[in-house]
């Protein structure tokens, strides 16, 4: 497993400016809670879930280059309380199963002029959450599967630049409790 920043009062960082970070652990894997994981180029590979902002406090990925791969799923917001941010500014980042941004939790992702693939997209997905999906400048969204903007929390998709392509459905509130918004001023959806 790799753990940036475990409990509630610790922190870290974790800077990688080349190479290669490979992260073997199934199903878990990659924990970022109290603390940053920063890939600025190089490739970071996971063969399970990564999980950013889990049991503690404010966690952030920031991706600015290089290449992530993340063989299951991708959290953003676990846990009730928990915030977690993932900002990709660049190189580009594929996700194999799900992409929740605000599992039980508040999560962000900001899209800017980078690459996202995923399975699936879901933005809020239980009852208490909030998740906020952004896509600008030149951003590529390609999601394989569906969409849920709001499952059954409060989530936002906003869109004002790139491109954003949904081979399955893409459902705004889809279950009770869901409240949902999708925004898109620019780009290509």
């Amino acid at each position: 497993d790799l753990v940036v920043g475990n409990f509630d009062g610790s922190g870290g960082t974790f800077t990688q400016t080349g190479g290669s970070v490979a992260v073997n652990s199934v199903p878990f894997g990659t924990y970022i809670n109290n603390g940053t994981y920063d890939l600025q180029a190089g490739s970071f590979t996971a063969a399970g879930n990564v999980t950013v902002g889990d049991v503690a406090g404010g966690a952030f990925f920031t991706q600015e280059g290089g290449t992530s791969q993340v063989a299951n799923n991708l959290v953003v917001g676990n846990n009730t309380g928990v915030t977690g941010e993932y900002d990709l500014t660049g190189g580009s980042l594929s996700v194999g199963g799900f992409t929740f941004v605000g599992a039980n939790g508040n999560g962000t992702f900001l899209n800017d002029n980078a690459s996202h693939t995923t399975g699936n997209l879901v933005v809020a997905q239980n009852t208490g959450s909030n998740g906020t999906y952004t896509l600008q400048n030149g951003g590529q969204l390609h999601v394989t599967g569906f969409a849920d903007i709001a499952e059954s929390g409060t989530g936002t998709f906003t869109q004002t630049g790139g491109n954003s392509t949904f081979d399955g459905a893409f459902d705004i509130g889809r279950s009770a409790g869901g409240k949902g918004t999708a925004n898109l001023s620019g780009g290509t959806k």
